[in-house]
């Protein structure tokens, strides 16, 4: 039930699509029963008279009923396509928006590579809107128009073959619990496999760095073992309940041959009626089947839909507000405490920390290793939020500031600085919506990168691979200081932003921070002590 509701806005919003296409399939389900009844006429005024006129008459309909029923169906598959693939992209496209507006404590707990495998079940979901569904709901009318119809040929005989209905449903609902649950246990398995996959490529310069391949192998192949065990285990099920129905339907058309054939010799059924017996039993049987088939094949779609309302139902990140931030004049912490928590504990990384930050203010945060420096700096960013106190900027709670525009606000560069598949051009103007040409030219001949892009196989069009691979992390650092500065921020964060950097490009950052930055709020993080001395007014220092 919890299902069907979740689903009921987006079958609504297709609703005059799903008729027209549930109307097709009526068609298709009444050509489908059409066949076998003229095929009595055949037999019984055609063949049995030796009348070849007749033959080709009913012939002739049959094979007209065929041909339609195939165009039909074309058109009818056609459009249960286009349905199913426009609900699954409003799905993932639901799905995306909603991992981006996450908050950060949410990742903290899912690997990205689990997460990508959220997106990728939605496809297990488009079952529910294909045809076999709603031929599983036809199948119930085919079931009444073809019992009455047998019944009235010949009730005892119906009724004898009716007694194996049952068995159609029963024997393969034994196996539908073992099924759930390993439906539930793949799916989980193979966004563990992906998120494993995805960490070991994404380390595989330290995997070989530090010869980890055999420990990296052994990991992805135990992930992969089990679910190996698992998918094995879910085609035992499988293969029981369907040799079960196969068994039935054989074990059907040996009671039809007795049954039938007695039937013929004691002149209570025509050959003719014979055949349309012999077409029709298995309708009779098909929706019984087609419940429970449809039962295990729908598991998945259920279990990616539990799956899908578990993301869709957290919730977002906060900051969502209409207020307007003018100029960024002061930042402050007001006995600020914070935790990180993860599925194992809770850590606390910092604790009642005040401190202002003012308008032309150059602050270096201080401290060992693991006291919070980095935490700090995402607090600003309102990408974590504070277990107690407050954050204030320009005098308001950070957490009643509209989040876009406050990081529109801020420039950063992080410690793990992150490329963008694309050239190095994309990459500098990532998040800008506005390019001043004017301002990009005089940015870069300032930062003197202008040299540094010359020596680039292509310039600023040289492309980057996957998080800067083809690049040094030098290299990688200027571009995410471009980046950071291209905005024009009112804040600016620096996050050990020269670690990589030799010293004449560290001395042309600080000279420009000194000479283009004085009226702007910097904060820096760094461990050489020597890097921004200049015009810095105050120091933070955090304790581990």
């Amino acid at each position: 039930m919890r299902t069907l509701i979740f689903l009921f806005p987006y079958i609504k919003s297709k609703k005059k699509e799903l008729l027209v296409a549930f109307f097709l399939m009526s068609i298709i389900s009444a050509l489908t029963l059409l066949p076998a009844y003229f095929i009595q006429f055949v037999f019984d005024k055609g063949i049995m008279h030796k009348n070849m006129e007749v033959v080709l008459k009913y012939s002739a309909i049959i094979l007209a009923i065929y041909i339609v029923k195939s165009l039909v169906s074309y058109k009818s598959n056609i459009r249960f396509a286009s349905i199913s693939q426009r609900i699954i992209m409003t799905l993932k496209e639901e799905l995306t928006s909603k991992l981006l507006k996450l908050p950060m404590e949410f990742f903290n707990f899912y690997p990205s590579g689990y997460l990508a495998g959220r997106i990728s079940e939605i496809d297990n979901i488009g079952v529910i809107f294909s045809t076999s569904t709603f031929k599983t709901i036809l199948s119930a009318f085919e079931f009444i128009i073809v019992f009455t119809y047998l019944m009235n040929i010949n009730w005892q005989l119906t009724l004898l073959l009716s007694i194996l209905i049952p068995f159609y449903y029963f024997l393969p609902r034994n196996f539908l619990s073992s099924v759930s649950k390993s439906s539930a246990s793949i799916a989980e398995g193979n966004a563990k496999l992906n998120a494993r996959l995805q960490q070991t490529v994404q380390g595989i310069e330290e995997v070989k760095n530090f010869n980890g391949e055999d420990k990296e192998k052994s990991k992805i192949l135990s992930v992969m073992r089990n679910l190996m065990r698992l998918n094995i285990k879910q085609s035992i099920s499988y293969s029981i309940g369907a040799e079960l129905i196969i068994f039935l339907s054989s074990l059907t058309t040996v009671l039809l041959m007795i049954l039938g054939g007695w039937a013929v010799i004691s002149n209570k059924l025509t050959l003719g009626q014979y055949i349309v017996f012999s077409s029709y039993i298995p309708k009779l049987y098909s929706p019984v089947q087609s419940l429970a088939t449809f039962s295990l094949s729908v598991q998945p779609a259920l279990t990616s839909i539990e799956r899908l309302r578990f993301i869709l139902g957290q919730r977002n990140e906060l900051g969502v507000s209409n207020k307007n931030l003018e100029e960024i004049k002061s930042i402050s912490f007001a006995d600020v405490s914070f935790s990180y928590t993860n599925l194992e504990r809770t850590k606390e990384i910092i604790k009642d920390l005040t401190f202002e930050i003012t308008e032309n203010q150059h602050v270096k945060i201080v401290g060992a290793n693991g006291s919070g420096k980095t935490t700090l700096l995402r607090l600003i960013l309102g990408l974590y939020r504070p277990t107690e106190g407050a954050i204030l900027v320009n005098g308001e709670n950070i957490n009643e500031l509209p989040q876009k525009l406050l990081r529109k606000k801020i420039g950063i560069v992080s410690q793990k600085i992150y490329l963008f598949s694309g050239t190095v051009e994309e990459n500098i103007k990532y998040g800008v919506d506005c390019i001043d040409s004017v301002f990009f030219e005089k940015l870069m001949k300032e930062l003197n990168l202008l040299e540094f892009f010359k020596g680039l196989p292509e310039g600023l069009s040289t492309f980057v691979g996957e998080n800067g691979e083809n690049l040094s992390g030098g290299q990688i650092q200027k571009i995410a200081i471009a980046r950071a500065l291209l905005k024009k921020p009112d804040v600016v964060l620096f996050d050990e932003a020269t670690a990589h950097m030799d010293i004449n490009s560290r001395d042309n950052l600080e000279s420009y921070v000194n000479n283009n930055l004085k009226n702007t709020i910097c904060i820096f993080i760094t461990h050489n002590v020597k890097d921004f001395e200049k015009g810095i007014s105050q120091n933070i220092f955090l304790e581990k």
